[in-house]
Formats: structure tokens, C-alpha cells, sequence
């Protein structure tokens, strides 16, 4: 599916009985956008229902979200936020991530902050988050990054899971 210059891709298979979907997506970047990333999600999951929907390769088959399991994983882009000028914030973000205050930076976080908005990724699970962010380091480095723009660690790679209820 396609989205804006961004998109996903999916495969689904039946293995043993249950049906599953498996989503990878590149939402937009940027630490201020996420309002295009949870567009950019809800463009995903519409592109794939109507191709689910339609009689091709055996089809239709259930909406992505309608699967006994629902895989959805890439670099989703969804930053820390945790207010102020953009040098606070990552001060902020480096200190708690020097304190290994994992639960200061989730509260922080944009995708955690979305879906309990309603606005994205509804009903989706997450392994528990017990590391530093993994973005942005300088390449080849454990060092975040130190170049002008200074981007605020976060957690953009992601696997989050939605089991129907029921």
C-alpha cells in the first residue's frame, strides 16, 4: 500500500489453522509529524483491506486487522517528545537515557501518547521497552547523535502485534 512517498507493504498466510498478516511500513519522518505518520498508518491499513477485500489470488480475505494475528513493524518514526526548546529535549531524553529511566522516556513517547489518543495503532501490543533508543546515533558509534541537528533520541523501530478480542 501505498502512501504519500512513504507506505508498507504486507504478506498474509494461514499457518496451522490461524490467519496471519504481516505488516512492514516507513511512516513519515520528523520529529513534529505525527499527525502524517498516524495518516500514513490509517492509508496502510485501507490499502490493504480493499486489496484483502478484492477476489484476487483466492481472495478476499479478512482486513489485515481482522487476522487471528496482526504483525505491524518498520521504522515508524514516532519520537520522544517531551516538551520545551529543542536543546532541553534532548537533554531531557539523554539524562533519563544515561539514568536508564525507560518508564520517564515511554511516558514521552509519541506512539504511546497516539494510541491512547485513539489516533493510531488502536488495540496494538508492544513488547516491554527495557532499553535506550536506538535512534539516532553517529554512524559507527554508540554516541547519539552530535551533528547541528542534534536529533533527540527516540525509539522509531518498532514491532507491535493486535490480537482480535473475542
Amino acid at each position: 500500500a501505498r502512501a504519500g512517498n512513504k507506505g508498507g507493504t504486507a504478506v498474509r498466510m494461514a499457518v496451522h489453522g490461524s490467519q496471519l498478516c504481516l505488516i512492514n511500513a516507513h511512516l513519515p519522518a520528523g520529529a513534529s509529524h505525527a499527525d502524517e505518520r498516524n495518516d500514513t498508518f490509517d492509508e496502510i491499513v485501507a490499502g490493504l483491506q480493499k486489496a484483502y477485500g478484492e477476489r484476487l489470488r483466492g481472495g478476499p480475505f479478512p482486513s489485515p486487522l481482522e487476522h487471528d494475528l496482526c504483525v505491524f513493524a518498520g521504522d515508524l518514526n514516532y519520537r520522544l517528545e517531551p516538551g520545551g526548546a529543542k536543546e532541553e529535549q534532548n537533554q531531557v531524553v539523554r539524562d533519563a537515557v544515561a539514568q536508564g529511566k525507560w518508564g520517564k522516556l515511554l511516558q514521552i513517547d509519541q506512539l504511546r501518547a497516539q494510541q491512547r489518543a485513539g489516533l493510531a495503532f488502536q488495540g496494538f501490543a508492544e513488547a516491554s521497552i527495557d532499553f535506550q533508543p536506538t535512534y539516532k546515533y553517529d554512524a559507527g558509534t554508540s554516541r547519539y547523535d552530535s551533528s547541528e541537528k542534534q536529533r533527540v533520541p527516540s525509539y522509531c523501530d518498532r514491532v507491535l502485534w493486535l490480537e482480535p478480542q473475542g
